[in-house]
């Protein structure tokens, strides 16, 4: 009775602190050049997110243009939100709905471009699902951030849940999400520090890695195929 009271008070603690996640995929639109997708991003698509949602709820921007390779997204990103209300709040409002909009000026719609909402990890990995190692640990912006493309070698996920799993272990982890397809899983590790950082943890073969600079909207440098940014909002 007493483990079950431990474990109740654990899964309200968890579910009291977790955020909103949503994991985008982005497919570029076949009718724009590479070159304009990517300036387009750095000119306007990146600033408007950070815009529409800084202070109203969005706690953590992470975008990464890829390497922009036939069988990949063109370009990915993580965003976390304080809650799934003002998630929904955001794209409400008038600003909100533009932002919507604007996405199709770059992507394709359809399956080619969506976002997943992370769910804890509980033991179990699913392909299509999103999955947060550690719920509790909300602070993204603070920490330093990789972001990992890992070739799905196989259809049995049971080897990859306990090496996932292994990154509790590490002390150097605050917090990482996965997202997993057929054919690839993409990951967002958040760490306090990179000089312990393993980065083979995840026993799959590496396609893509990239240390995402830290920066504010009005001063990043603009980032070009293979790299990505931590925005720096609040």
């Amino acid at each position: 009775m007493k483990f079950l009271l431990v474990l109740f008070i654990l899964i309200l603690s968890t579910l009291a602190h977790a955020t909103h996640n949503r994991f985008w995929l982005g497919q570029k639109k076949q009718s724009i050049s590479s070159y304009d997708f990517v300036d387009g991003l750095n000119q306007m698509f990146f600033q408007e997110a950070v815009k529409v949602g800084s202070g109203k709820g969005l706690d953590a921007y992470m975008p990464y243009v890829s390497q922009m390779k036939e069988g990949r997204p063109d370009e990915i990103a993580l965003l976390i939100y304080e809650t799934e209300e003002k998630y929904k709040t955001i794209r409400s409002t008038p600003e909100g709905k533009n932002y919507g909009e604007l996405h199709w000026m770059y992507f394709e719609k359809g399956n080619s471009s969506k976002s997943t909402v992370s769910i804890p990890f509980n033991g179990n990995l699913s392909v299509g699902g999103a999955f947060e190692l550690n719920p509790a640990a909300i602070d993204w912006q603070a920490q330093q951030i990789h972001f990992f493309i890992y070739q799905n070698s196989g259809a049995d996920l049971t080897a990859f849940v306990q090496n996932f799993q292994s990154l509790k272990s590490d002390s150097t982890v605050y917090n990482s999400i996965i997202l997993i397809t057929e054919k690839l899983i993409y990951e967002y590790r958040a760490v306090t520090s990179s000089d312990k950082i393993q980065m083979m943890a995840l026993n799959l073969p590496i396609v893509e890695y990239a240390k995402l600079q830290s920066s504010s909207a009005h001063e990043f440098r603009a980032v070009q195929p293979g790299q990505g940014i931590n925005f720096q909002f609040e």
